[in-house]
């Protein structure tokens, strides 16, 4: 049991993997060359702009975060994006972006069903 849940810890999650492959259905992640994956976000700005959409923005609109990337750029600083899905029908789909200095919501092709 013990080996077990270690084993699950060890495993990465999906929302953790960075990828500028199409998923379908969706458009690209838009993640820059410039751009390296970063464990977490320390910028308090893109921080507080994080928890808008977590706590305030998806839940009033019905959505759920389904994957996430954080990352840095030279030019951008630290980014946060999330895909956000609808959690009854009809489907929808969102892109958050978050930097210290914007915040952005743009619709997305609805995935798969």
């Amino acid at each position: 049991m013990i080996v077990t849940a270690f084993l699950l810890a060890a495993t990465p999650l999906p929302h953790d993997v960075v990828k500028a492959d199409r998923i379908p259905g969706m458009l690209p992640a838009g993640i820059r060359d410039d751009e390296v994956t970063i464990p977490g976000i320390t910028d308090a700005a893109v921080q507080a702009c994080i928890r808008f959409f977590e706590r305030e923005l998806a839940p009033q609109a019905g959505m759920r975060i389904d994957r996430s990337a954080m990352t840095s750029s030279p030019s951008l600083g630290q980014i946060w994006r999330a895909d956000a899905v609808s959690v009854k029908a009809p489907l929808r789909a969102s892109r958050f972006t978050c930097t210290k200095d914007s915040k952005s919501i743009e619709p997305l092709g609805a995935p798969n069903a």
